[in-house]
């Protein structure tokens, strides 16, 4: 009871960070995964040197959903490219390699994850604390699944985010830590170190391609993902 008496403090380590994490879930499952700060873009607006990870539960809509605005604390957007898994992607047996992630994955689907959470202002409350609150994930728009994605140059893939109409991000694939297979290689790995495991069927967002846009009530938000298509949503 000491230790997590202790973690009850703002985290001074990233260990410290995802074991509160680890106490949050408890016993859910997780259907899925974000990983954030993929990008240097990322890097630089969280003021940190290389990705992190959190759980996701049962915060994931469908592309087109509506969405009531107050129950979004200090909400942002960011498009993102996310992978479903059809098999398990374990490190057990050494480093996970891009090769492998790729064989692991059934589909991809673009994506918008919502973020915000307890700071007001993410990119200064310092990263150990933005881990501890779920990486600042508030919830995950998924566009339509694409199985027939492996001749796509998915580092190639433009990205742009629109809001109310208005340009006001823009990317491609590689962004995100060169790719998105390079981003779920990763998170495999990573989540080996802490006894975890990705399973199939959860869905992975990771990282965003076409930067940060604050949201307001009323907006309309479009990402387009070249041949990976489109995803939208309305604030009400």
């Amino acid at each position: 009871m000491e230790s997590i008496s202790k973690l009850h403090t703002s985290p001074t380590t990233t260990d410290d960070s995802y074991a509160i994490q680890d106490l949050v879930v408890g016993d859910a499952a997780e259907v899925g995964w974000k990983i954030g700060a993929t990008s240097a873009f990322a890097q630089e607006f969280l003021g940190c040197d290389g990705p992190f990870c959190s759980p996701m539960i049962d915060n994931i809509v469908a592309t087109g959903a509506s969405i009531e605005f107050s129950s979004l604390l200090n909400p942002m957007m960011e498009p993102e490219i996310a992978v479903v898994l059809g098999t398990d992607l374990s490190a057990a047996a050494g480093p996970v390699t891009v090769d492998q992630a790729r064989a692991a994955t059934a589909s991809l689907r673009p994506s918008i994850e919502l973020i915000g959470g307890c700071f007001p202002d993410i990119s200064a409350c310092g990263v150990e604390s933005l881990i501890a609150d779920w990486g600042g994930n508030l919830g995950i728009v998924l566009g339509d699944p694409v199985t027939e994605w492996h001749d796509i140059d998915l580092q190639a893939v433009p990205v742009e985010l629109r809001q109310n109409g208005a340009v006001v991000g823009a990317g491609h694939g590689a962004d995100a830590m060169g790719g998105p297979m390079e981003a779920l290689a990763w998170l495999a790995n990573h989540l080996h170190r802490r006894g975890k495991t990705l399973r199939a069927g959860q869905i992975v967002t990771t990282g965003t391609c076409g930067g940060v846009a604050p949201l307001r009530a009323d907006d309309n938000a479009l990402a387009t993902h070249g041949p990976l298509g489109e995803v939208s949503f309305t604030l009400v």
